[in-house]
């Protein structure tokens, strides 16, 4: 799952992402520059990847507070759309 995360983020950016910044704890809008418009890119990236509909209303900035985070917002998603 975090190979994926990984993936749209790079997607979104259009930069490889430093591995070693892609760790558990990692936060997308500090540490990886994240801004709104590439937030919102992202949650398309990870619909896409994951072929899933994200709950937009469930978003809350605290979901992109590290990688961990984000896949359990995921794995979330996908149990509520299985």
């Amino acid at each position: 799952m975090k190979d994926k995360i990984i993936q749209a983020i790079e997607n979104v950016t259009g930069e490889p992402v430093n591995l070693e910044l892609a760790n558990s704890s990692t936060n997308l809008l500090v540490d990886l520059g994240l801004n709104s418009l590439n937030l919102m890119q992202f949650i398309v990236e990870l619909e896409k990847a994951f072929d899933i509909e994200l709950d937009i209303g469930a978003l809350d900035l605290a979901t992109f507070d590290s990688l961990d985070a984000i896949g359990a917002f995921v794995a979330e998603n996908q149990q509520k759309h299985a």
